[in-house]
């Protein structure tokens, strides 16, 4: 759709509800969870593994990542990221914090602000993408390799947005927000396509090679 337009009109369609249409906010329920009882099996998938290698409950990752460790499931104590409801759980299926596990406790927890998961699964997500991109050579602004780009080119890579991708590829869009994924605020307006200040565009000069002519 955007590079090479083979549906122009659904393009642009998809494109502006993309911009501008507010994102249902985010529940833990789904109709997979509520009407598939697969889905118990799944999540068990995720727990027996844990208690046959007898790894770690949720208490040894919260205190790997600095994070508070629970001593009593008390509902006023932890409500800063447990709702009421869901101590009132980990209480009928746990005798003791220590063997909450992982999985559960850290779905349980209430969401950081913006975004989908707890503070525990949080840092472990961010642990665990820090370690993959520092150890992958050909992660692109890994440098010091014969292949590495250069500071020039990472800079105009760095300019690279999806607000741009838009502008230059779909039909009839001449206004949109800096950041694309995100709505339209005071701190995200819309600028003009053409206001190159406002939404660069990559500069591929900066990957030209003298000519074997010259």
């Amino acid at each position: 759709i955007f590079f090479f337009k083979t549906v122009p009109h659904y393009g642009f369609l998809l494109c502006r509800g993309c911009v501008y249409k507010v994102v249902s906010s985010h529940t833990h329920h789904t109709q997979t969870l509520n009407n598939n009882l697969w889905f118990t099996q799944r999540v068990a998938t995720c727990v027996n593994p844990l208690h046959i290698a007898q790894q770690p409950v949720a208490q040894s990752p919260r205190q790997t990542c600095s994070l508070k460790l629970i001593r009593l499931l008390r509902k006023n104590t932890y409500k800063s990221f447990l709702f009421s409801q869901r101590i009132n759980a980990l209480q009928h299926l746990y005798e003791c914090v220590d063997d909450i596990d992982l999985f559960v406790g850290g779905a349980m927890e209430q969401d950081v602000y913006g975004s989908i998961l707890g503070h525990t699964f949080q840092c472990i997500v961010a642990e665990q993408f820090y370690r993959t991109r520092i150890s992958d050579r050909y992660f692109y602004d890994n440098g010091e390799m014969p292949h590495s780009f250069t500071s020039d080119q990472l800079k105009e890579l760095k300019k690279a947005s999806m607000a741009r991708l838009i502008c230059d590829n779909t039909d009839s869009v001449y206004y949109v927000q800096k950041k694309a994924f995100e709505v339209e605020s005071t701190y995200n307006p819309k600028y003009r396509c053409d206001d190159y200040n406002a939404i660069p565009y990559v500069d591929l000069t900066a990957w030209k090679q003298p000519s074997i002519f010259d």
